[in-house]
């Protein structure tokens, strides 16, 4: 018996195995290549968000510098110790402490900043600050020569910073010019 459908044949013929497979991969491979160009299009735009905000970040961090060293040779002196004696602090701290050995330090980062040892630092930092000040003075010793021995910015630093040159160079002496 033949179907009342009139528009289906009937006996249909038996399709080409081949062709149909060969139609099944040409599409599967479209949705490949559609799902692979949508995700390095996605790892190219994270790839751009990241190097603006890391080019905000270093244009921030030049300002915060150039800001820092406006004030003067003893306030950048006093500033980098007491950064540096503090970093010491919170790396001695999150060895010890069981969130920093999980790795889990910003919960308790709010409570180092107001831990006796924190505070301990920065108050070792700033006499000890205050005495390499006076004793530069008393010698007659530039300060700016003493933040530069001690690897801290200076206006040579900052204005080798416009220029594009790497910080890291700088403040450890290896850049010259």
């Amino acid at each position: 018996m033949r179907p009342t459908s009139g528009r289906v044949p009937w006996p249909q013929p038996l399709p080409d195995i081949a062709r149909l497979r060969k139609e099944r991969d040409r599409l599967l491979a479209q949705v490949r290549d559609a799902a692979t160009q949508r995700a390095a299009r996605m790892k190219e735009l994270q790839r751009r968000r990241d190097a603006r905000a890391a080019a905000q970040r270093k244009t921030e961090d030049h300002a915060a510098i150039r800001r820092m060293v406006e004030k003067g040779p003893e306030h950048v002196f006093m500033h980098s110790l007491q950064a540096d004696a503090v970093a010491r602090a919170l790396r001695a701290y999150t060895e010890t402490s069981p969130q920093g050995r999980d790795g889990r330090i910003g919960a308790d980062l709010a409570a180092f900043v107001e831990s006796p040892e924190c505070l301990r630092a920065a108050a070792d930092a700033e006499r000890r600050a205050l005495a390499e000040i006076a004793q530069a003075k008393k010698t007659g010793t530039d300060l700016w020569t003493l933040c530069r021995r001690h690897g801290f910015h200076t206006p040579d630093s900052v204005a080798a910073l416009d220029r594009g040159k790497d910080v890291d160079l700088i403040l450890k002496g290896r850049w010259r010019g």
